[in-house]
């Protein structure tokens, strides 16, 4: 598939989930964008937990979820902004992910959740200053 359509198909999903999130009130949905931060961290954990056994996905995808579901708390609690940075180094993982595993993923999958993770992010940074009234 060329890289414009599954492009597009990140972004049509990323705008998807902005209208489906922004029907909540502010605080659910600055919970949900955390909530999905984690979820999607744990995307390719999940993917390779069978291909390349317990340790190597605890070592490299466990870390990199980790550190995606920790940037999440920080949102939810401290520093909402955060939820972008966590969607961007999602994206910024994936694109890795590229360059290292190539066949592990397929690769309208990668497109596809760079232009999703940057889309929901800049809608992040975008909407953060409404959420962080929620933590004056």
């Amino acid at each position: 598939m060329p890289v414009v359509v599954t492009a597009t198909v990140g972004i049509v999903a990323g705008l998807l989930t902005v209208f489906l999130f922004k029907r909540y009130r502010l605080a659910s949905e600055l919970r949900l964008y955390c909530l999905l931060a984690v979820v999607v961290g744990a995307v390719y954990p999940a993917m390779h937990w069978h291909q390349v056994g317990v340790d190597r996905v605890l070592l490299h995808e466990g870390v990199a979820a980790g550190a995606v579901a920790l940037l999440a708390a920080v949102a939810w609690w401290l520093q909402p902004v955060v939820v972008a940075l966590a969607f961007v180094t999602h994206g910024l993982w994936d694109l890795g992910h590229f360059s290292m595993h190539g066949a592990d993923v397929p690769g309208w999958y990668l497109e596809a959740c760079v232009a999703y993770d940057l889309t929901v992010g800049v809608y992040a940074i975008a909407r953060s200053p409404d959420w962080r009234v929620l933590r004056a």
